[in-house]
């Protein structure tokens, strides 16, 4: 019988399981960064009124990461999963609110809420950015706000479509144009009054709606508080 004189390397495996743990030990120490720094939020409620021209779209925190403290990009996340309910093609306002709490440093807390001024669709940056700083301009010193407890209220104003367009943004060739449309009245609520006209455009009285009549005061009221806004409060 021939002996086999080719020697045979055997592979030390002695540090395979070791190696094995590490790998896994990163791979888990990666993810739970991530989801540290990771910010899930969902719609909660979607709420419609004055013939859907008015929509509410509520969001909320699903998942908030130990570690996110960019209140921006939150708040960004939060207007887009809101604007998915609005239709590309639609014109709007809108305006945003916001509820949340902020720890105080003796263990206590203090609930805050926070509403931005209308903008229209192209001016949307700016909505969330004042937002955003409202949220901070109203908690004192020492305290620290939760971003669990966020809950943001966006609320879309459908702006009707049609109509022919003025190139002269002169006052008087404003005032001459049958499309516009004159708010006279004696207090702080011409928002209301012109949302009305622009809400109600297909209403039955619209004519005396438009003229300044009682019925235009009431259905200005209603959407205000509709919005829960401050009545005779510019807005």
């Amino acid at each position: 019988m021939k002996r086999l004189n080719k020697k045979t390397t055997v592979k030390d495996t002695s540090n395979e399981p070791d190696d094995d743990k590490k790998r896994k030990s990163k791979a888990a120490n990666t993810i739970a960064q991530a989801f540290r720094n990771t910010a899930k939020l969902k719609v909660t409620e979607i709420q419609t009124a004055f013939d859907k021209k008015l929509k509410s779209v509520k969001v909320k925190p699903r998942y908030m990461g130990k570690q996110v403290d960019n209140l921006g990009y939150v708040i960004f996340k939060a207007f887009q999963l809101a604007r998915k309910e609005i239709s590309d093609t639609t014109n709007y306002y809108v305006y945003g609110e916001c509820t949340y709490n902020a720890d105080n440093e003796d263990g206590s807390t203090s609930k805050y809420n926070v509403t931005r001024r209308k903008e229209n669709k192209q001016h949307v940056a700016k909505m969330y950015s004042h937002l955003r700083e409202r949220i901070y301009a109203v908690i004192q010193s020492g305290q620290v706000i939760n971003l669990s407890t966020l809950a943001f209220t966006f609320h879309f104003i459908t702006i009707p479509s049609g109509g022919a367009s003025s190139t002269s943004r002169e006052k008087q060739s404003l005032l001459n144009k049958t499309s516009v449309n004159l708010v006279v009245n004696d207090d702080n609520n011409c928002f209301w009054h012109a949302l009305v006209m622009l809400v109600y455009a297909n209403h039955a009285q619209i004519k005396t709606i438009k003229m300044g009549r009682k019925i235009r005061t009431t259905l200005a009221k209603e959407l205000c508080d509709h919005c829960q806004m401050e009545w005779d409060k510019r807005v």
